[in-house]
């Protein structure tokens, strides 16, 4: 899956939760250094992607994921911030 790409912008797509597998997998391209995820609809996956990120996901340095639905969900937000 692009395994030269850096940057990754998916801004204003409708990403929703029920594309957790494939959204995910983005965190698997080692080269890739910047993912934008801002304004889509996504609310549990939020908490997925905090967790990659923290477990095992070093060479991100930068990911926006504003102006998604994590506002109700405090798991999201806590494995976010």
């Amino acid at each position: 899956l692009l395994p030269c790409i850096r940057s990754l912008s998916l801004r204003k797509n409708g990403i929703t939760d029920d594309y957790e597998r494939e959204i995910l997998e983005i965190f698997n391209i080692p080269k890739l250094k910047c993912v934008d995820l801002s304004f889509n609809n996504m609310n549990k996956l939020g908490a997925m992607i905090g967790r990659k990120l923290k477990d095992n996901c070093t060479h991100i340095q930068w990911v926006d994921l504003t102006q998604n639905d994590f506002y109700n969900d405090n798991t999201a937000n806590s494995f976010i911030i």
